[in-house]
C-alpha cells in the first residue's frame, strides 16, 4: 500500500513537470513566432515592434502582434491611414509612433480598436485636417503629439475625455478658440508655440483654470489685445509662458515693451502701472476701437495699427541717426586731435632744422 502511494506521487510529480516544461516551450515558441512574423526591416521582441527607418510607404501587415504594447513606425514614407489597423492583438497596444512620415489622410476609424492606447505620436507629417471624433474610441489616451503638421486655419476640434497633454506647436495655426478645447475636459498641458496666432482670448481657457500653456513665438498683433493677453499670462505665471514680442505692419517682430521709456499708454489700454511693475510700455500709440467696447480684448483699427508701426519705425530711424552723428563727431574730433599733434611735431622738426642752419651760417670760417 505504501509502495502504491509512492508510485502515485511520482506519477503526479512527473505530470506536473511535463506540464511546466510544455508551458515554457509554448511561451518561448510564441515569442519566437512573433519575431518570425515581422515584416522585412522590422525588429520584434515580446513587447516592442520596431519598424522605424524601414523605408515603408504603407502600413505593414504585422499579422499577430499579441504580446507587444509598443509599435514604432516612425521615419518612414507612409502617406495614408485609411482604415483601422488590421493587426491581430491590437487591443493591448499602449504606445504608437507614426511621427516623421508623409501622412496627409487619416480615416475616422484608423485607431478605433486601440482601446488601451495611452500615447500617440503623429508629429512631423502633412495633415491638414483631423476628424473631430478620431480619438473618441481611445478612453485611455493621455498624450497626443501633433507637432509639425499643416493645420493652419483648420485647428483640430478633438473630442476626448482622457487626453491630458496636447502638442500643437509648429502647426502654422492661425486661430484657436473655445471650440478647439471645449471637448477636452481633462486637458492639463497645451503647447501652442511657434504658430501664426495673431490674437487669443484668455476666456478660451475659463473651463481649464489650471492648464499649463506655451504661447511663445507667435505673431501677436501690436495692439491692446496683446497687452491684455500678456497681463493675463503674467497673472498666471509660471504655468503660462509667453514672450514680449508683437508683429508690426512690416511683419517684423518687435518688443512689446521697452524698459528705456516712460509708461505712456496705461490709460489708453486700461492697464494700471502696477500690472507690469517697473516695466514701461513702448510707444505703440495703443488705442481702443470704439465699435468694440463690449469685448474685453479689442483690436486696434487699421489706422491705429499703421500709426503705431509708423511711429515705431520713425523712432528707430531717429535713434540710428543720433548714433551715426555721435560716431561721426567722435571721428572728426579724433582726426582734429591727430592733426594738431602732427602739426606740432612737424613744427618742432622745422624749428630744429632752421636752428641748425642758423648755427652753421653764423659759425666763423678758419682758413
Amino acid at each position: 500500500m505504501h509502495d502504491n502511494d509512492n508510485m502515485e506521487g511520482k506519477v503526479k510529480r512527473s505530470i506536473v513537470s511535463i506540464v511546466l516544461v510544455t508551458l515554457v516551450l509554448v511561451r518561448r515558441t510564441g515569442v519566437q513566432g512573433a519575431s518570425l512574423n515581422c515584416e522585412p526591416g522590422c525588429r520584434c521582441t515580446g513587447i516592442e515592434i520596431d519598424c522605424s527607418n524601414s523605408d515603408l510607404d504603407v502600413v505593414p501587415d504585422l499579422k499577430n502582434i499579441q504580446g507587444a504594447n509598443i509599435v514604432d513606425l516612425s521615419n518612414n514614407r507612409i502617406e495614408e491611414l485609411e482604415d483601422e489597423l488590421p493587426w491581430m492583438g491590437i487591443e493591448q497596444l499602449q504606445f504608437l509612433y507614426f511621427n516623421t512620415n508623409s501622412i496627409y489622410l487619416v480615416s475616422d476609424l484608423a485607431f478605433d480598436r486601440l482601446v488601451n492606447l495611452e500615447y500617440l505620436d503623429l508629429s512631423s507629417n502633412y495633415m491638414e485636417l483631423l476628424p473631430d471624433t478620431l480619438f473618441s474610441s481611445n478612453p485611455r489616451l493621455h498624450t497626443l503629439i501633433l507637432q509639425g503638421n499643416l493645420f493652419q486655419s483648420n485647428t483640430p476640434r478633438i473630442h476626448s475625455s482622457s487626453i491630458r497633454h496636447l502638442d500643437l506647436s509648429f502647426c502654422k495655426l492661425s486661430t484657436f478658440t473655445v471650440e478647439n478645447i471645449k471637448n477636452l475636459p481633462s486637458l492639463t498641458t497645451l503647447n501652442l508655440q511657434v504658430n501664426n496666432l495673431v490674437y487669443l482670448q484668455p476666456e478660451v481657457f475659463n473651463q481649464h483654470p489650471g492648464i499649463s500653456l506655451s504661447l511663445s513665438y507667435n505673431y501677436w498683433a501690436c495692439n491692446c489685445s496683446t497687452v491684455e493677453l500678456y497681463k493675463w499670462a503674467l497673472d498666471n505665471q509660471p504655468r503660462v509662458i509667453i514672450d514680449e514680442k508683437c508683429n508690426n505692419k512690416n511683419n517684423i517682430h518687435v518688443n512689446l515693451f521697452n524698459r528705456t521709456r516712460e509708461f505712456l499708454y496705461k490709460e489708453k489700454c486700461d492697464i494700471d502701472e502696477d500690472t507690469f511693475g517697473t516695466k514701461p510700455m513702448k510707444n505703440l500709440s495703443l488705442t481702443r476701437s470704439p465699435t468694440n467696447t463690449t469685448n474685453s480684448s479689442v483690436f486696434l483699427n487699421d489706422s491705429d495699427d499703421d500709426e503705431s508701426s509708423s511711429s515705431e519705425d520713425d523712432e528707430w530711424l531717429i535713434d540710428a541717426w543720433i548714433i551715426f552723428v555721435i560716431i561721426a563727431l567722435v571721428i572728426i574730433l579724433v582726426a582734429v586731435a591727430l592733426g594738431v599733434v602732427l602739426g606740432v611735431f612737424v613744427g618742432r622738426l622745422l624749428q630744429t632744422r632752421d636752428y641748425r642752419n642758423y648755427r652753421r651760417s653764423s659759425s666763423p670760417t678758419f682758413v
